[in-house]
């Protein structure tokens, strides 16, 4: 019997497959296809690191443009809260 399937089809019935088969692995087994670093970043949620440091310590590193970017979205921010 041929079954005749699209590549989207196809794409799907793999993504089905793989999520059947990584639920079924335990945590352990599956951590051991990442490296050291990838499991150690997996961890860190940013908004828990960057409460660690000043305001000012949190924009070191910004280029320019995007202070910018932060001074426009802070503006409409407090114009959105004067109306």
């Amino acid at each position: 019997m041929d079954i005749e399937m699209t590549a989207e089809q196809v794409a799907d019935l793999g993504k089905r497959w793989g999520n059947a088969y990584l639920s079924s692995l335990p945590v352990d087994e599956l951590l051991d296809n990442y490296d050291r670093r990838q499991k150690i970043l997996a961890q860190l949620k940013p908004q828990e690191i960057l409460s660690q440091f000043k305001p000012q310590e949190r924009l070191t590193g910004l280029k320019p443009q995007e202070l910018d970017e932060l001074e426009d979205y802070f503006e409409k921010r407090k114009q959105k809260r004067e109306n």
